[in-house]
């Protein structure tokens, strides 16, 4: 029970970090390189919030496994888990998405600002250029997330997060 807890305590403090640098940061700075550190953050969150809900399930026995890697343990939740919670096949994928746009960018060998996007170079010359909508957006699908998962855990009196 108390690894829940700190799982849905830690989504939920590196949701609200990515917020400030979000809506406050961001704002003040214009620093378009913010915007990789807002995803790193997002991604984060989403990782501690799918754990939560996995192991939120193998305490009802609800699933058995524990997988080891996030991209299994996000087809676990997508296929198993999220019918329940109501979420969409197409949050997994954008989830995949910002997962492997964090990756590729700890291995990419150039990144540079350009007008207000961030590009990110690949090693088979393949490029992503970061928005800010593209993070807001990722904010919105990780927010949402956040909020079932504290949602639920408080409807049984499991963590209060206030």
């Amino acid at each position: 029970m108390e690894k829940l807890k700190s799982l849905a305590f830690e989504a939920n403090k590196s949701l609200r970090l990515a917020d400030h640098l979000l809506h406050v940061t961001y704002p003040l700075t214009k620093d378009i390189k913010l915007l990789v550190s807002i995803l790193s953050s997002i991604n984060k969150s989403m990782k501690f919030s799918i754990d939560a809900f996995i192991r939120y399930d193998q305490i009802y026995k609800r699933v058995r496994s524990d997988p080891d890697t996030y991209k299994e343990k996000l087809r676990l939740f997508s296929k198993i888990s999220s019918i329940r919670y109501g979420f969409l096949q197409s949050d997994f994928d954008f989830l995949e998405e910002i997962d492997d746009i964090i990756k590729k960018h700890k291995e990419s060998p150039m990144e540079f600002p350009r007008k207000d996007k961030f590009v990110i170079c690949y090693n088979d010359y393949k490029t992503k250029e970061l928005t800010l909508e593209y993070v807001k957006n990722g904010f919105v699908k990780a927010k949402s997330f956040i909020v079932k998962l504290n949602y639920i855990l408080e409807k049984d009196r499991l963590v209060n997060n206030k």
